[in-house]
């Protein structure tokens, strides 16, 4: 069945259809917001949880490049020992 009523009342210049509607689209506006709120929410916590991962990401990488630092450091030390005692660092072991 459709409303032969016209869209503005010609007594009061008033809206029908806002009239009419107003309860259902105010209700379904109200939904969509709760739906992008929690929305929102959602995709908050996961760029969080992403943020930790590289945070964790980066520090292990950190945490290795530094033990390789220091591997390194310790190498050229012993090696600099071995030449100042007139050795080679990598020379093959005499058999």
């Amino acid at each position: 069945m459709t409303d032969k009523r016209p869209r503005i009342c010609p007594d009061c210049g008033s809206d029908t259809f806002f009239a009419d509607n107003f309860e259902r689209v105010r209700d379904e506006s109200f939904r969509l917001r709760r739906e992008y709120e929690a929305q929102a929410a959602r995709h908050a916590v996961e760029r969080a949880q992403w943020e930790l991962a590289r945070f964790d990401t980066d520090e292990g990488r950190r945490g290795m490049q530094e033990k390789i630092q220091r591997q390194r450091r310790t190498i050229n030390r012993l090696e600099e020992r071995l030449r100042k005692a007139h050795v080679q660092p990598h020379a093959e072991e005499p058999t």
